[in-house]
């Protein structure tokens, strides 16, 4: 039995990315052409995760939050994520 290429693992990554990437836009949609609950769902969570602000909060005293802040940025990922995977190409182009 011969040992796994490199290009073996690589093509099983792509394919389950691909797999995930087209699971994705069958639920959301591509880029400028969101399904129509996906892009009320995409608006909602861009919303509740703060996509696209800060993450950084200050307390009371004028001091960050480290908890607040932690918080923020996990919800923000989670946002992140799902455009990421709609995006992703193999070409990098979004293609």
């Amino acid at each position: 039995m011969e040992p796994e290429s490199p290009n073996d693992n690589r093509e099983e990554v792509l394919a389950l990315l691909r797999q995930k990437r087209d699971a994705y836009v069958k639920l959301f949609g591509l880029p400028g052409a969101r399904t129509p609950l996906g892009a009320i769902v995409l608006d909602d969570l861009d919303r509740f995760c703060k996509r696209g602000q800060e993450s950084l909060h200050m307390d009371s005293t004028g001091r960050m939050d480290p908890y607040t802040t932690i918080y923020r940025d996990g919800k923000k990922a989670v946002a992140d994520r799902i455009h990421l995977m709609i995006e992703w190409s193999e070409d990098g182009n979004g293609n």
